[in-house]
């Protein structure tokens, strides 16, 4: 098999309402970065989201940092 690298895209525009486990808060996009990065993912493309709401937080430098 040739070389891959495997992107994830965790969280983007969907919503809960399209899938009940899009991540949202903190917590839960480490876990599922994790278990990607875990399953072979090389890059975990994610979005900060408000933990409640899913609204986009585009520039929330602190989520990305915690992250």
């Amino acid at each position: 098999m040739e070389p891959l690298i495997i992107e994830v895209a965790i969280n983007e525009l969907a919503g809960k309402h399209d899938n009940p486990n899009i991540p949202y808060s903190l917590d839960d996009v480490v876990a599922d970065a994790v278990a990607c990065a875990r399953a072979g993912a090389a890059i975990v493309h994610l979005h900060a989201r408000d933990a409640t709401t899913g609204e986009q937080r585009w520039f929330d430098t602190q989520f990305y940092r915690e992250a």
